[in-house]
């Protein structure tokens, strides 16, 4: 619709400018003839006479006939298509030893001890590493938030009583962190 009117208006524009153009009158002069003079020692007295142009007419105006505006549409240029995603890179974890991926925890129906958790993996790796030798704490990944969320947690209990009574047996140190029993599969 929009392209039709920009045609329809522009066509009229013209209509009305070749009309202007043939009530113009034009009338061509013709430029005089410069006399130019050079002096010097070489150079010879040379007599310039004026010459006459020939008489200049008006050319016949010139009418265009309007053909009748037909507009066809411009296709659509076809959609880009959209750019494959990267492939994200795999999680890597710093301690591969101790680690666990995400899905095979949640398909245990076991219970267990969080230790620690947050949104630096160094951190939790760095508990691990303290308390070692008298504990397995292993780790995952999984999100928060829309960020990655590192969780490290101790056993693989059947009940959640036998996850509590563990839960006593802890080093005051990781007692101190605030430990609680969830199970494996809320992870």
């Amino acid at each position: 619709m929009a392209l039709a009117l920009l045609a329809i208006s522009w066509w009229l524009v013209s209509q009305q400018y070749d009309a202007s153009v043939e009530r113009e009158v034009v009338q061509i002069r013709p430029e005089p003839i410069r006399k130019s003079v050079t002096i010097g020692p070489d150079n010879p007295v040379i007599e310039i006479r004026e010459q006459a142009l020939p008489p200049v007419t008006e050319p016949e105006p010139v009418t265009l006939d309007p053909e009748p505006l037909t507009l066809t549409p411009e296709p659509e240029p076809e959609p880009e298509p959209e750019p494959e995603p990267e492939p994200e890179p795999s999680f890597i974890p710093l301690k591969p030893t101790a680690y666990l991926p995400l899905d095979e925890i949640r398909a245990s129906n076991a219970w267990t001890i969080q230790v620690i958790a947050g949104n630096q993996e160094q951190t939790v790796v760095n508990v691990i590493e303290r308390h070692e030798s008298p504990l397995t704490i292993r780790y995952t990944v999984s999100e928060r938030q829309g960020k990655d969320w590192y969780v490290g947690f101790f056993g693989n209990f059947a009940t959640k009583e036998a996850a509590r009574d563990a839960l006593t047996q802890l080093p005051q140190a990781l007692k101190r962190r605030s430990p609680w029993v969830r199970k494996l599969s809320e992870f």
